[in-house]
């Protein structure tokens, strides 16, 4: 979802969409903010499970493999530890455990944002949920994920860190 870049993010998109037609699909939109960027590819999206990626973090090569096998019938989100880095990649600033969130999922969602590429979820428990509060000009990650556990859906936590958040100025 091209959310109004103004770089040549779109002339790269499309050119992904080009080379890939049947798994890429490039949906463009006026600047409407991160929640509304995401439930739009929630809904165009065709898997069963949804990992979303803002521009500016990484995720790592072995994300899908090490989080995929944690998704049993009964688990609907997997989620894992995750470092934030300076712009360029080069200085960890902070990494975040999140190894209590089984045993504590309430307590451990309200006082350590988990922020919205991290987690790997099952698509039908965001659907269900009404994906995010796109109001809300900030916190949606942190809001959305209370309401997750709340409403009873079970995560599990598969340790390492396979999600790094950029911190740009």
């Amino acid at each position: 979802i091209n959310d109004g870049s103004s770089d040549n993010t779109l002339a790269i998109l499309n050119q992904y969409q080009s080379n890939y037609p049947h798994k890429i699909k490039v949906v463009s939109s006026g600047n409407k903010g991160a929640p509304a960027s995401r439930n739009t590819g929630l809904h165009i999206s065709t898997g069963d499970y949804i990992q979303f990626l803002d521009a500016d973090d990484v995720i790592h090569p072995q994300k899908f493999e090490k989080q995929v096998p944690g998704f049993k019938e009964d688990i609907d989100v997997v989620v894992s530890d995750r470092v934030q880095k300076n712009e360029d990649l080069t200085e960890t600033l902070n990494t975040y455990y999140f190894d209590e969130i089984e045993k504590n999922p309430l307590e451990t969602v309200v006082k350590r944002v988990i922020t919205t590429c991290n987690p790997l979820y099952k698509k039908k428990v965001v659907v269900e949920l009404g994906g995010y509060n796109e109001s809300l000009r900030s916190a949606q990650d942190w809001e959305f994920h209370i309401k997750l556990v709340i409403a009873g859906y079970t995560i599990k936590y598969i340790p390492g860190v396979y999600f790094i958040n950029r911190k740009v100025a």
